[in-house]
């Protein structure tokens, strides 16, 4: 029978190098887990309740926000205040294009003249997403605007107050 003999050298050389592979195996890190928030930096959150009326004229916008080119918008709350709201929408404006309805700018709490409430549909809108039915989702293109749309084709209606609350995110 014949024997093997180990370099002395060798064997120290292979213990070596089987502890260095198992120690930058050990220090890699795993990957991150993701939640589905996104970081703060890609919250949207757009209030304005401005001192004079933001007036709109029939068939025409008025521009809220526009989307940075890099990245799609998705909008999880929206709440404006409006002197016709069943007329004014909430709507994407592709760059160089017509205005593309989402929902009806419906805000606030119900008419109730009788029992001392309000005698048309208007709502506070920093209560978003409640005062305005509940979550959205509505998505907007890289380079759009989100706007305010009169789609009424005689008169001029005024914006009184808006918010949208959403989040940016990539392809």
């Amino acid at each position: 029978m014949r024997t093997i003999q180990i370099h002395p050298l060798s064997l120290a050389v292979g213990a070596i190098a089987v502890t260095a592979a198992f120690v930058l195996t050990a220090q890699t890190t795993a990957p991150a887990q993701t939640t589905w928030l996104p970081p703060k930096a890609m919250i949207v959150n757009v209030f304005e309740e401005p001192t004079v009326a933001i007036s709109v004229p029939a068939g025409g916008t008025y521009t809220v926000l526009t989307v940075p080119s890099d990245r799609w918008l998705t909008i999880t709350g929206a709440s404006a205040r409006t002197t016709a709201p069943s007329i004014m929408r909430w709507s994407e404006a592709p760059s160089g294009g017509a205005p593309i309805d989402k929902g009806v700018v419906i805000s606030g709490w119900p008419v109730n003249p009788a029992a001392g409430g309000p005698t048309t549909m208007w709502g506070a809108p920093e209560a978003t997403p409640v005062a305005c039915g509940g979550p959205l989702g509505w998505t907007f293109a890289p380079g759009s605007s989100i706007v305010i749309h009169n789609a009424g084709t005689g008169l001029a209606y005024d914006v009184l107050g808006y918010s949208l609350i959403g989040y940016y995110s990539r392809n």
